[in-house]
């Protein structure tokens, strides 16, 4: 018997965002009971009930069990701008039929005009406005509306497909008095030495790591970076899944090339030369882990390690640094060949393995290329990456020397986890997703891929439901934030709140205590990055 569905999902607002004026409220809720309402709550207090049973085709292929599930969305006008500046939480609560409920919600900023709704059609004069454009945010300054002076910032919303307003900093008119001290006015720089501290007592008090380092990027480049114990500025690490990201990125950089024929929406066999039981899965489940294949907490039911077969080996061939792994054959060994526990793509989320490699395969079977070369063709050119490449360590962790001609399986490379970075090129790669796209004057990726890699995939299953994107695992416990760890210690994170990223760099790959560098940085030290920053705003 099938297990019953309830699951819910409010959309917009959008969870550690800006809103304002009148905007969407919307989201999705199926049950198989069937669901009767669906309750809008705002800070707390009852507000209205939202219309339920809009079109939701994404929802129902996901739920094709549930009755009604591609009808089941809800959506309303909200005029934000009726709630006051600063911190509100919206929750929907769904009602099945059966008088079960199940809330979700989501905490925003609301920024707004002094006015809650300006009705004059003529109130705002815009003729002695200044305007500057960089990448996807407009910057408006001394705009008249209403009788008031305001400056603006206007961002792109992929979700809305338009420009929403998220800041509003009204213009105090200037004294009569022309006298006084007229220096001052910009913001003073971070001052990040607290997080350096923190740092150093990490090492100092764990006997188990020589050094560690990171550093801090906006949109515009590096704003601190540090190195501890035996680190230096050119350490290059091993990544482990802090590889995921920059995989994303060339996956979507490939789909984005109008030379390529290449979508990751279509099914793998659409761009693979033989078929297979996971042919029918996409790029997109698989590198958002919910294509049904089985991830790494089952790669003891990948094969055999010790072979000696590459029959043996099965899945495990997608590990191997020996000559005899070949990245296409063993591609054509994970698409044929079926692991026990697989789930219908859409189903569970399963983080890593197979899927992630098969992802990789089919890139470079549709671009007739290496993995490397297309790494190299959409990230390390136009950024100008001096040593990020992938290669496979996991056969002999221990060949790693810390350089890069020691990085075996280079040509059976580990699209999931086996890059290697140093800190000045992992850097360059956080600051595409905070500038709108771009290394230097080359956009690489557009604005709806950046957002789309943030887009929660992970939640929208049956089974493990998990907040996280396309590469980026999603932080609810801290809105706006996504990581990106890695076995190995490593760590990458970006806030789009801030318009801030980081990477902390480990190279000790023992195992002893591995867990422990992702844990300090994203628990401790993202909060105290984050205070040292909005100390100097």
């Amino acid at each position: 018997m099938a297990e019953d569905v309830f699951r819910l999902m409010l959309e917009e607002p959008i969870n550690g965002e800006i809103h304002g004026g009148v905007g969407n409220l919307r989201g999705w809720a199926v049950a198989s009971e069937g669901i009767d309402k669906v309750e809008i709550f705002i800070d707390g207090e009852y507000a209205f009930d939202a219309p339920y049973g809009g079109s939701r085709g994404d929802v129902g292929g996901a739920f094709p069990e549930v009755t009604n599930a591609a009808q089941s969305g809800f959506s309303s006008a909200y005029a934000y701008s009726l709630l006051s500046s600063g911190t509100h939480t919206i929750a929907a609560l769904a009602h099945t039929t059966a008088g079960t409920t199940k809330e979700s919600a989501a905490t925003f900023e609301v920024v707004k005009f002094k006015q809650a709704f300006i009705s004059d059609p003529d109130a705002v004069d815009l003729t002695g406005t200044s305007c500057s454009v960089r990448s996807d945010e407009i910057s408006v300054g001394n705009a008249q509306v209403d009788g008031d002076t305001y400056d603006l910032i206007l961002d792109w919303r992929t979700a809305e497909q338009g420009f929403e307003i998220v800041m509003i900093d009204q213009v105090e008119s200037p004294p009569i008095d022309g006298g006084g001290d007229s220096s001052g006015g910009d913001k003073a720089e971070p001052d990040f030495s607290g997080v350096d501290k923190s740092f150093q007592a990490f090492i100092d008090g764990n006997g188990v790591f020589d050094g560690i380092s990171y550093v801090l990027v906006d949109r515009q480049g590096v704003i601190h970076q540090q190195v501890f114990g035996d680190h230096t500025a050119e350490t290059i690490v091993m990544l482990a899944s802090t590889s995921k990201v920059p995989s994303v990125m060339t996956l979507l950089a490939l789909q984005e090339d109008p030379n390529v024929d290449f979508s990751i929406s279509e099914p793998v066999s659409t761009y693979l030369p033989y078929d297979g039981v996971y042919a029918d899965r996409s790029v997109e489940q698989m590198i958002s882990n919910t294509s049904g294949i089985p991830g790494l907490r089952l790669i003891a039911l990948y094969g055999s390690p010790v072979g000696p077969t590459l029959d043996d080996y099965n899945h495990l061939c997608q590990f191997g640094s020996q000559p005899l792994f070949d990245f296409e054959a063993c591609g054509q060994t994970l698409v044929e060949n079926e692991l026990p526990n697989s789930r219908p793509a859409g189903r569970r989320f399963d983080y890593g393995g197979s899927q992630w490699q098969i992802a990789g395969v089919t890139a470079a079977a549709a671009a007739n290329s290496t993995w490397n070369q297309l790494v190299g063709r959409y990230l390390g050119e136009p950024c100008g990456l001096d040593v990020f490449t992938f290669g496979n360590p996991f056969q002999d962790v221990s060949a790693w020397t810390g350089d890069i001609n020691s990085l075996a399986g280079t040509s059976n490379p580990s699209i999931e986890g086996g890059a290697i970075t140093n800190m000045a090129d992992y850097a360059k790669l956080l600051q595409v997703h905070l500038n709108g796209g771009f290394c230097g004057d080359t956009q690489i990726l557009s604005d709806a891929s950046i957002a789309s890699m943030q887009q929660d995939r992970g939640s929208v299953v049956r089974e493990n439901a998990t907040p996280y994107g396309m590469g980026w695992w999603i932080r609810r416990e801290n809105p706006g934030v996504f990581t990106d760890p890695g076995a190995f210690g490593a760590v990458s994170f970006i806030d789009v709140n801030r318009g801030i990223g980081g990477y902390m760099a480990i190279d000790d790959y023992s195992d002893r205590d591995a867990g422990a560098p992702p844990a300090f940085f994203i628990g401790e030290m993202i909060p105290a990055i984050q205070a040292a920053y909005d100390a100097a705003q």
